[in-house]
């Protein structure tokens, strides 16, 4: 099956539209870090493909909060990477 053809004007405004999508996850995610760090409170998700969530406090189990806020972390970098590529191509392709 061949690629389907595409102009770069299309191509643009695809990377344009998944640019905006990843900042919109990169400020949910910052969000949820911040909301998290300033209360304490956090969901830890465990199982195969974070089925099963359970709320944790920074007080009572420090560990998995630290590793809620890292994943946490690794997302808002990834997000930010990925909306920095797609608006480069947008730019380039202009």
């Amino acid at each position: 099956m061949p690629f389907p053809r595409s102009s770069p004007g299309e191509t643009r405004w695809v990377a344009f539209i998944f640019g905006l999508l990843a900042l919109l996850a990169l400020a949910f995610s910052s969000y949820s870090l911040a909301r998290s760090e300033i209360t304490g409170h956090a969901i830890y998700s465990t199982g195969p493909r974070g089925i099963i969530k359970e709320p944790i406090t920074k007080k009572d189990d420090p560990v998995k909060f630290r590793e809620v806020i890292d994943r946490g972390w690794v997302v808002v970098v990834v997000a930010g990477c990925f909306a920095w590529v797609c608006f480069y191509f947008f730019r380039k392709l202009s």
